[in-house]
């Protein structure tokens, strides 16, 4: 059937991008360092702060922890690296919303054709103390 839409031009869906290997599922995490105190607060004011697209039906979400030393950068190459490999495009309307906490919060996403994907996160500070498993990251998709 794939090699049937293949030939009339119609490209396989696209698959959001796997998390890179550092992340850790935060639902594999002990109850005790399941919360990321302050950084949880600081990403759900962000993600509330997101369009409305983010909260439809068919959007899954889920929450890793990344290690301190895997910040935004390397976050983003990775993730700009795999959805270029991928047929993703970046997506204009997933940045930060102005109401997020400027300098803290941070998002990014991609798009391919219907299909999106976005990522965010929150950058370490000196009012935050970093959790033991990581900081909070949340991949939320229409794709999967």
């Amino acid at each position: 059937m794939t090699l049937g839409l293949a030939a009339c031009g119609q490209a396989p869906a696209a698959r959001t991008p796997a998390p890179p290997a550092q992340f850790v599922d935060a639902r594999t995490l002990p109850l005790s360092q399941a919360s990321a105190g302050d950084y949880d607060r600081v990403l759900e004011t962000g993600l509330a702060a997101e369009p409305q697209i983010w909260r439809a039906p068919n959007v899954s979400t889920k929450v890793y922890r990344a290690p301190v030393g895997l910040g935004r950068e390397a976050i983003a190459a990775y993730y700009r690296k795999a959805a270029a490999e991928g047929g993703w495009l970046p997506d204009p309307s997933s940045t930060p919303p102005a109401r997020a906490l400027a300098g803290q919060y941070w998002s990014f996403g991609y798009k391919a054709g219907p299909r999106r994907f976005m990522v965010a996160g929150v950058e370490p500070g000196p009012a935050l103390a970093v959790p033991p498993a990581g900081l909070p990251v949340v991949v939320r998709t229409n794709a999967d």
